[in-house]
């Protein structure tokens, strides 16, 4: 990433061309431009004084860590398997029960009366994560984890209690009333990854409006 002067733009775009060609942004600056542009980082050393020669002001250099490339090119059929399915690190328990959750839903997509009356039955209060359960956990985390949760869990509660959209009415003439209801709903659902690692951050982002808003 660097500065150039625009008429200085061909020499500058054969010292790096990039994967396919580069980047060029007009500056406020008149005659000068911004050039961004992927280069070997094995060049980079012979490339910074050839470029200031040419006129370049203002080189950045960023270090990438690697390329993201699609999986599907590259990747054996095992391989690509292997990451993209989460199977691994489910029991079979979970695996059977959640085969058996989809081949529901595909009965209601079929418009099955009798899988729509199922759903409906379903005790919304099975998912609930109990407090014996919550008092267990805890016990089992170091405290030190424990007081960082804690700590995301206050400056996320506190962030969206600034944020809160409140209920409110207004009179703008007599006889008339105008305003707006905010009702929050009395349970909410969270989906959280896991599996392969655990997101307390995930759990937090999603809880914690849910709470303020309750």
């Amino acid at each position: 990433m660097a500065n150039i002067p625009e008429k200085q733009l061909t020499a500058v775009v054969t010292l790096i061309p990039g994967l396919k060609s580069p980047t060029v942004m007009s500056l406020a600056e008149k005659g000068m431009v911004a050039v961004h542009a992927v280069v070997d980082e094995d060049h980079i050393n012979a490339l910074v004084p050839q470029l200031k020669k040419a006129g370049a002001t203002g080189i950045l250099v960023l270090r990438s860590r690697g390329w993201f490339r699609d999986p599907g090119h590259e990747l054996t059929p095992e391989i690509r398997a292997k990451y993209v399915s989460r199977r691994g690190a489910l029991s079979g328990v979970v695996g059977t029960v959640v085969d058996q959750i989809l081949a529901d839903f595909r009965k209601i997509r079929r418009h099955d009366p009798r899988a729509d009356e199922e759903v409906r039955q379903v005790d919304l209060a099975n998912f609930a994560v109990s407090a014996e359960e919550v008092a267990a956990a805890e016990e089992r985390l170091p405290q030190n984890v424990q007081v960082a949760i804690r700590t995301m869990y206050d400056s996320v509660v506190r962030f969206h209690k600034q944020d809160l959209v409140k209920s409110f009415e207004i009179q703008p003439i007599k006889g008339v009333s105008l305003g707006k209801q905010i009702v929050p709903f009395d349970r909410a659902g969270l989906y959280v990854p896991g599996g392969l690692a655990v997101y307390p951050s995930s759990v937090i982002m999603a809880a914690a409006p849910a709470v303020v808003a309750a």
